[in-house]
């Protein structure tokens, strides 16, 4: 019943934030590099290459709140030097970052801001190819204890041109990927996007 009531209350506050601010909404597009950043003197961490896409919403002008909604695959590569073969791990996420931004440069065809704030990502599937322990660590048992929300803090900036958008942002991830006490691994990612402002 709380969150019922919260979440309602939440829907009415965003809709009369939006009526009295100027109000965006557009899809977008990119590309990502992400790498995992682990603990273990054994690991080498690689940056894994994958695409987004998803839709945001930006309430305001100069200063302005930009939530958003993105599929993003996450995860990166691992070389050790006990395992000859390269190994991954892969996760599809419904990305939902909050972010505030500022416009910095009015150079009237084109406006430059910059952005940061929270994200939450919730793990939709995932790929793991782990072919032997990380030290206490089951390769089993990965699978089975990776967490299924993350957080992390986004960064970046932006340029308007009339109706196109183009991002640049990095994200620090801050928790572990791996719920065991033996292994910290945590995400983090850059990524690059286009944006298209349909209203």
């Amino acid at each position: 019943m709380k969150k019922t009531v919260f979440l309602i209350a939440a829907l009415l506050s965003f809709g009369l934030l939006s009526a009295q601010l100027p109000f965006n909404f557009g899809l977008k597009a990119g590309f990502t590099t992400s790498k995992l950043s682990t603990d273990r003197d054994e690991i080498k961490e690689q940056f894994k290459a994958n695409f987004q896409g998803g839709a945001f919403v930006r309430l305001g002008l100069k200063t302005h709140l930009q939530p958003e909604v993105n599929f993003v695959t996450k995860g990166g590569l691992l070389d050790r030097k006990d395992v000859l073969e390269q190994e991954e791990i892969r996760f599809s996420t419904l990305e939902i970052p909050i972010l505030l931004g500022r416009e910095v440069i009015d150079l009237k065809v084109a406006k430059i801001r910059v952005v940061a704030g929270p994200t939450m990502s919730f793990v939709l599937d995932k790929k793991i190819n782990i072919r032997e322990d990380i030290g206490e660590l089951k390769k089993e048992d990965i699978s089975n204890k990776l967490e299924y929300a993350l957080w992390g803090i986004q960064l970046g900036a932006g340029i308007d041109v009339l109706m196109l958008t183009l991002d640049v942002r990095y994200e620090w991830g801050l928790n572990d990927l791996i719920a065991d006490p033996n292994i910290t691994m945590r995400n983090s990612m850059f990524n690059v996007s286009v944006g298209w402002k349909i209203l």
